[in-house]
């Protein structure tokens, strides 16, 4: 499986949540508008089991960026976007699990078909380093995927 399938569908699958803007790529710059972005990057990958024909792990991590604000705002869309059973348009973790399960039927299999959603790190505020830049509520979703070696 190519890595970059794998990034590519969960950034697919993170379309599904409500004012939720996803990059299949780091971003040197967050430019939150209208929407909050997630930015899907790999961590990493370990290859020793598909030398064996097996399966590699892909770590990656989400990053989720909500423009801060005076209020508490933020923080409850930042909640929202980690609830586990918030309901796929509000949540990462349910629109990933939808994906999941769309992937993992053998007559659709896809990327996300071995996906476990690890855990969160908790929100934090980050100024970025432009004076005039708006300051962040950040925080980073830890997603395995299994992928089968392809011959």
């Amino acid at each position: 499986m190519n890595v970059g399938d794998i990034v590519q569908a969960v950034a697919d699958a993170l379309e599904q949540v409500e004012h939720l803007q996803p990059y299949p790529h780091p971003l040197t710059a967050v430019n939150v508008g209208e929407h909050d972005i997630a930015a899907v990057r790999v961590e990493r990958v370990d290859y020793q089991l598909a030398f064996a024909g097996g399966l590699s792990k892909v770590t990656l991590l989400v990053e989720l960026n909500v423009q801060a604000s005076v209020d508490d705002a933020p923080y409850i869309r930042m909640c929202e976007l980690l609830s586990g059973g918030a309901g796929e348009t509000r949540s990462v973790i349910d629109a990933l699990t939808a994906a999941h399960h769309v992937d993992r039927n053998p007559a659709t299999a896809g990327p996300l078909a071995m996906l476990t959603v690890v855990g969160a790190t908790r929100p934090r505020f980050e100024r970025p380093e432009d004076p005039g830049g708006v300051r962040l509520l950040v925080a980073e979703v830890t997603v395995e995927v299994s992928a089968k070696r392809v011959a």
